[in-house]
């Protein structure tokens, strides 16, 4: 105010204007300016923003009303890309190490794993969802010649990782390993393979003592058990053939051999048994020799190849005493009725008989000559007192028997019998006398 030419106050001073804080889109709450809504001029306005976003300058200086730089802008804030356990080598996300906000990190893993969720959306700083996993893969199961109808894993075509896998195979394989375990997709061992099973030897009645199979106990597959069976028997099969645990033929069995009948001195023209060249296990031999032999054993029994008693002989028959006629009371040979082959019998006759031969040999039950007879003996003519100058009989000295001595006496005598009857050496009657002739007047 002025008064007689004074003023009150006597001047004033222009001051500097301060700075209203702008307004900033995704400001901090509490307004752009961390000093508050005005700023002095000569003094500066530090700019915040919102969570997530960043000033674009970070301070404004104001001077009498205007900021230098004018304003500034809340920039939306990047996203870190994350750290995960088992990420891959170059990092967790493709796009590398920041991704902008509004842009989507594509979730990367290591080899064997994969990532849950595949991506992540960044917004002011911020990922959705805040990070992921990184899942280890499961691993397919394998596929393997002669694996199981149902699969090469009793658990599936998925194995999870840390699980394992139980290997199986087609009936007559063994897998090479009985598990796989998983890890991360990959297997340990990494497969395995279906073996063919070995073959177990059969166990057959009257095997070798060594077994069914003179390979062992045991025949790989592809390969041949050679059957064999104790001494005496013979395989139905000689070979059986193994694949994947099976025999082709199944099994075999051991039959008991026939028997070659024996060859025995004298056998039979057709042989030494009935039956033939070859007799059956269980069954017998009729032992048969030539004709004038008889077997020392009646029958041999076949087992398994051999007979029981082993072999006969062809003894030769001893030859029966004949019967003739007039033979002597104890029978035609001194020896007895049966004589030995190679022997002899000593014929013999009734008293007044003389044998045609003096013996008989016996050979393979036939005699040579194959009999005798009993020849009745001569009666030598008898002496007599006063007989004939020429005998007492004149038909001669012996007479056969069956016929008759005519008896003759000296001149002047007469037989006491016309005749005498010889038979066997005996006359009938004994003998007779001379008798002197009567003298006649």
């Amino acid at each position: 105010s002025c008064s007689t030419g004074t003023f009150s106050p006597s001047t004033f001073a222009c001051q500097p204007n301060p700075c209203s804080a702008p307004t900033v889109t995704n400001q901090d709450g509490s307004g752009a300016c961390s000093q508050g809504s005005s700023i002095n001029s000569g003094e500066s306005c530090t700019a915040q923003c919102a969570s997530g976003y960043t000033p674009s300058s970070s301070g404004l200086s104001c001077s009498t009303g205007t900021f230098s730089p004018s304003t500034f802008t809340c920039q939306p804030n990047p996203c870190a890309a994350p750290t995960v356990t088992n990420q891959d080598g170059s990092g967790a996300c493709r796009q590398g190490s920041s991704i902008n906000s509004g842009e989507s990190c594509t979730a990367q893993c290591a080899s064997g794993y994969t990532p849950s969720p595949s991506s992540l959306s960044c917004s002011t700083g911020t990922f959705f969802p805040s990070s992921f996993t990184c899942q280890p893969n499961p691993c397919a199961a394998p596929t393997v010649t002669n694996q199981h109808g149902s699969g090469a894993c009793s658990q599936g075509s998925s194995i999870s990782s840390g699980a394992s896998c139980t290997a199986q195979c087609v009936s007559g394989y063994t897998p090479s390993s009985s598990s796989l375990s998983c890890s991360s997709g990959s297997f340990s061992p990494s497969t395995f393979t279906c073996q063919p099973n070995p073959c177990a030897a059969p166990t057959v009645d009257n095997q070798d003592g060594g077994g069914a199979c003179s390979q062992g106990s045991s025949i790989n597959s592809g390969e041949s058990c050679t059957a064999q069976c104790a001494s005496g028997y013979t395989p139905s099969s000689s070979s059986l053939s193994c694949s994947a645990g099976a025999f082709s033929p199944s099994t075999f069995t051991c039959q008991p051999n026939p028997c070659a009948a024996p060859t025995v001195t004298n056998q039979d023209g057709s042989g030494a048994c009935s039956q033939g060249s070859s007799v059956g296990s269980g069954a017998s031999c009729t032992a048969q020799c030539a004709s004038g032999y008889t077997p020392s054993s009646s029958s041999l029994s076949c087992s398994a190849g051999t007979f029981s008693p082993k072999t006969f002989t062809c003894q030769p028959n001893p030859c029966t005493a004949p019967t003739v006629t007039n033979q002597d009371g104890s029978g035609a040979c001194s020896q007895g009725s049966s004589i030995s082959s190679g022997a002899l019998c000593t014929t013999q006759c009734a008293s007044g008989y003389t044998p045609s031969l003096s013996s008989l040999s016996c050979s393979t039950g036939t005699f040579s000559p194959s009999t005798f007879a009993c020849q009745p003996n001569p009666c030598s003519a008898p002496t007599v007192t006063n007989q004939d100058g020429s005998g007492a009989c004149s038909q001669g000295s012996s007479i056969n028997s069956g016929e008759s001595c005519t008896a003759q006496c000296a001149s002047g005598y007469t037989p006491s019998f016309s005749s005498l009857i010889c038979s066997a050496g005996s006359f009938s009657p004994s003998t007779f006398t001379c008798h002197p002739n009567l003298c006649f007047a």
